[in-house]
């Protein structure tokens, strides 16, 4: 094997000058390691397609690349797109090998909308050779309000000047929505303020054009806010009824409940919408390929959680989902398999989800 540098190393395990590569938020200028040997062939660069520099979707999917390019034999590349119906196509078509967004994402666009919508929305084209590889941390996002706001729970938003419609961000259209929900509440209830994403509806709380708008527990942007204007997170309702009307209508939501001061913006113990983010390839890549990758993070999960306190909710035990909301590609199965991490529920699911 060579080296970056063109040296060739005796053994192909052995590495005494590794790359100043950047790979997202983690770029390093010179490290000196050597990495373990692996039964399958990479590319010397591998790319996982993720939202823009800055977001926390970003941020998750640098720390992942991270791990995997710390413990095999390839750099793995965040490559940021304007949004996931930038890159959910060329994921799909395989040109590049892996990428990261929220799983209901990957619902809407791996059953296109001929058989799901949420909220009348699906601008996904079909893409049916999505798999899933591994299921990740969860994202949490909740509606924000100013602090001084009078509201203090998401039924208090009836009559709300809120953050909406979001063209270029479905993802935010989808939680304002599940936050309604939760509320029995409906767009109509509501006075919408049309805003293009979330960071143009953050702007909008922070000036004061709106009343509340969505955003992610824990990304940079809402520690920004708070200190410029302070913010908080409105509470969901726990109970089982306003529950059961989200996750009924949203494949791959849930519900937390975070501890108070454990983020920016949690003022208070809050029960708080979350859905996990999935790493995903396309059915055509290889499966020694994603068995290896399946098999490093599941083993290095615990790596994961020094980079963002979101990914401590990375764990082995979440990895394999009986609730997620696309098959798995065979090379993870057959890693999870291998791990004693696959069972026979998932067979009945992965048979169901692959119909």
């Amino acid at each position: 094997m060579k080296s970056r540098i063109g040296i060739k190393w005796a053994g192909g395990a052995a590495r005494g000058l590794a790359k100043g590569a950047a790979f997202g938020a983690f770029a390093l200028a010179a490290v000196v390691g050597v990495r373990p040997a692996q039964a399958a062939e990479l590319p010397d660069t591998v790319y996982i397609a993720a939202g823009q520099s800055g977001s926390l979707q970003h941020t998750i999917a640098s720390a992942v690349a991270k791990v995997l390019t710390d413990n095999l034999e390839a750099d793995f590349v965040v490559r940021p797109y304007s949004g996931t119906t930038a890159f959910f196509p060329v994921l799909d078509s395989g040109e590049v090998e892996f990428g990261l967004a929220p799983s209901v994402d990957f619902a809407l666009s791996y059953r296109g909308p001929d058989r799901l919508k949420i909220g009348d929305r699906n601008p996904y084209p079909q893409t049916p050779g999505l798999r899933l590889v591994a299921s990740g941390a969860n994202l949490i996002a909740g509606m924000l309000v100013r602090k001084d706001s009078e509201m203090k729970t998401v039924a208090d938003l009836a009559d709300a000047q809120l953050g909406g419609s979001y063209p270029a961000h479905l993802g935010a259209y989808i939680n304002s929505y599940a936050h309604l929900l939760n509320a029995g509440l409906t767009w109509d209830d509501v006075k919408v303020t049309p805003v293009a994403g979330l960071n143009q509806g953050l702007d909008a709380l922070a000036n004061g054009r709106v009343d509340g708008a969505v955003y992610g527990v824990g990304a940079p942007r809402v520690r920004e806010v708070d200190a410029a204007v302070g913010v908080r997170f409105l509470p969901d309702d726990c109970s089982a009824e306003a529950k059961k009307r989200v996750t009924d209508a949203i494949p791959g939501y849930g519900f937390i409940t975070l501890p108070e001061g454990r983020l920016p913006g949690i003022v208070e113990d809050t029960c708080i919408t979350a859905y996990p983010l999935y790493l995903v390839a396309a059915s055509s890549m290889s499966d020694d390929m994603v068995e290896i990758v399946a098999k490093t993070l599941y083993e290095n999960a615990d790596k994961l959680a020094e980079f963002h306190p979101v990914l401590r909710g990375w764990k082995q035990a979440t990895t394999v989902r009986s609730d997620a909301t696309l098959p798995y590609h065979e090379g993870a199965k057959n890693a999870y398999i291998a791990l004693d991490a696959w069972n026979d529920e998932m067979d009945a699911v992965q048979a169901e989800l692959s119909e």
